[in-house]
């Protein structure tokens, strides 16, 4: 969690009244930074320890690596990571929060026969801490960029 001190001086009003629509336009710069930039790593090789995957039985990784000749996490044919990708759509939220829907194949909600596979939703939504910084450094950046662009200011301190 990001924290922001702010000293304005010279119309605090006009500041009130700005800041949560700049925090929105931020939060949603975020997740599009996510979803383009950081999102499509959860499906390269070396993902699988970065984002905590749970572990896959070995005739699903003896299956993949014969017949696909790969062993990347959450990809058997690329499908799932195609589809999700081409079907991106806008964050929404406001100056506390954001939220952004991953639309793919029904096959993310399975869990296998009795219910104990891999839960495929819980690992596309999964943050690393290098992730955590690079979305904390760009959020403070939009947000230092976006407040700069006011009229009226005198004096901007932002910490994050």
């Amino acid at each position: 969690m990001a924290e922001w001190v702010v000293t304005w001086k010279n119309r605090p009003g006009f500041l009130k009244r700005q800041f949560p629509g700049i925090v929105k336009k931020s939060l949603k710069s975020m997740m599009k930074f996510w979803f383009f930039e950081l999102f499509p790593t959860h499906f390269e090789l070396g993902a699988a320890q970065e984002y905590g995957y749970q572990k896959r039985k070995r005739v699903t990784m003896v299956a993949k690596a014969r017949l696909k000749h790969h062993a990347k996490p959450m990809t058997f044919t690329g499908h799932m990571a195609r589809t999700i990708k081409s079907n991106f759509t806008e964050p929404t939220g406001s100056a506390k929060s954001v939220k952004m829907k991953l639309r793919g194949p029904l096959k993310m909600r399975f869990r296998g026969v009795k219910g104990t596979g891999p839960d495929m939703i819980s690992e596309m939504k999964a943050v690393s801490d290098k992730d955590r910084k690079l979305l904390a450094r760009h959020l403070s950046r939009d947000i230092e960029r976006r407040m700069s662009r006011l009229k009226g200011k005198s004096k901007k301190r932002i910490r994050a």
